[in-house]
């Protein structure tokens, strides 16, 4: 086919037709098409040489950016200190420590155990017992009255409120107000009997002429 003269004759438009006609007829070219096609298309990597190699597929981040993990703990955070829940817990823990201090006869550590339990959960009833007890024994009687006079307005029904105004009135030489409040422990059911016959600290109230009676009393 002479290209030069179709150009002249015909002009550029008819040339083109032509050569795409070529080009359709020409196995050899449409296979050279194929192949370059194909080579461009599909481009390999070798994996081993990829920037992601050994990483899964959510650890995956670009070259050059920070993967950040939260490395703490769950013993390492911080407690939530809004949780009641949490609050409970360590209420719990202090109170077990003030107890232990108590048995020890560390009285002052005793007392802060009490009172950090009171900050958690100012109403756990057997804290306020607890360090009442531990107040009496320092011979902190304003600080045991405060105390009771506190639980007595969560429940004025708790039995061992009452045999530890028992016991503040006794080591105060009060002893008919002391007296009241040892019947009404009893009532409210004490369970320690023996604790009413023997603890020190209702010496004063045992020397009373109405004990014998008032033990007797509730004794039956």
């Amino acid at each position: 086919m002479n290209y030069p003269q179709l150009l002249k004759k015909y002009g550029l438009p008819i040339l083109m037709a032509s050569a795409l006609i070529l080009i359709a007829s020409d196995p050899a070219v449409i296979e050279s098409l194929k192949s370059l096609f194909s080579s461009t298309s599909e481009v390999r990597t070798d994996p081993a040489s990829s920037p992601f190699a050994g990483l899964k597929n959510e650890e995956k981040t670009a070259p050059g950016e920070r993967h950040l993990h939260d490395e703490t703990t769950e013993e390492d955070r911080p407690m939530d200190h809004s949780s009641p829940e949490n609050q409970k817990r360590m209420g719990i823990f202090h109170y077990n420590e003030g107890n232990k201090f108590l048995k020890q006869g560390d009285i002052e550590e005793a007392i802060r155990n009490y009172k950090m339990a009171l900050h958690h959960n100012p109403e756990f009833q057997e804290t306020q017992v607890n360090l009442s007890t531990a107040y009496l024994h320092a011979r902190r009687y304003d600080d045991a009255l405060t105390t009771l006079s506190g639980l007595e307005k969560i429940n004025p029904k708790n039995p061992y409120l009452h045999y530890n105004l028992a016991c503040y009135y006794s080591l105060t030489g009060k002893v008919e107000p002391g007296l009241e409040s040892l019947a009404k422990a009893l009532e409210l059911g004490f369970p320690d009997r023996n604790s009413v016959e023997t603890d020190p600290d209702l010496e004063n109230l045992r020397q009373a002429e109405g004990f014998k009676s008032m033990a007797g009393r509730e004794g039956g």
